[in-house]
């Protein structure tokens, strides 16, 4: 049986059980379109030639295999961005609620802080980006997958040594990154990153009968019992996949 997943761009293939049905305990990869050539697969058939053919309807490719090993290693990327750095400083950013105590709802304050007897900044020369960050893992090349989304922050929050916002609500653990940049009194710009976590809770889904394919959200999980994270007091979708043989 072949299984193609648009969410996490991937095609799976699964053996067959003692009785014939599909061995949903195991899913083998055995093709992806993230990376480099990201696009979103949409269905599978067995064409009358005897080939496997699978739709890229985001990427407008069609991709052909002769079985299920004809694995298309030039397709198999593990996406990723390099996380910006920024020069040293001195400076720090404190944020309210503490990591891994915020939740839907509440909320965060950040504020720029210096060493004792450091020279006063510039409130005007302090700005602030937060976004607000999502990851899962692929179950196709087992990488974490990660989205962000641009926090909207008020004019006294996008500049000055202090700030607040409220993270977006999501159904899956999430991260809130914060950057100052700091024009500093000898021309140069310094950058101040904080990486927050929100407070989160692990729970299990079954299926009846089990072994079913369970969408939860942006995560789909193969075979149930799933176990999945979710940011507190947010209320996540699931459902259970009608699986055709």
């Amino acid at each position: 049986m072949f299984f193609v997943d648009y969410s996490k761009k991937c095609g799976f293939w699964f053996d067959q059980a003692g009785d014939g049905s599909p061995d949903f305990s195991h899913a083998h990869a055995f093709m992806t379109t993230a990376g480099a050539q990201a696009g979103g697969v949409t269905d599978v058939k067995t064409g009358l030639d005897g080939y496997l053919y699978v739709v890229d309807y985001a990427g407008g490719k069609l991709y052909r295999f002769s079985d299920a090993n004809d694995a298309r290693t030039d397709a198999l990327a593990t996406g990723g961005q390099a996380e910006e750095e920024g020069g040293e400083t001195a400076m720090w950013i404190e944020s309210t609620p503490n990591t891994y105590n915020w939740q839907y709802g509440d909320v965060v304050t950040y504020k720029l802080m210096t060493p004792p007897g450091s020279p006063p900044l510039d409130p005007k020369n302090v700005t602030w980006r937060v976004t607000n960050g999502h990851c899962v893992k692929n179950p196709c090349t087992g990488t974490n997958d990660c989205h962000v989304h641009e926090v909207s922050l008020s004019t006294d929050s996008l500049t000055g040594l202090s700030g607040s916002f409220r993270p977006s609500p999501h159904p899956m653990e999430s991260f809130i990154n914060i950057l100052a940049r700091v024009g500093m009194p000898d021309g140069s710009t310094q950058k101040v990153e904080f990486t927050s976590h929100a407070l989160s809770y692990n729970y299990k889904l079954t299926s009846d009968p089990p072994g079913l394919p369970i969408i939860i959200e942006e995560f789909v999980c193969l075979a149930s019992p799933c176990i999945t994270s979710q940011m507190a007091k947010t209320n996540p979708g699931f459902a259970a996949q009608n699986v055709q043989v």
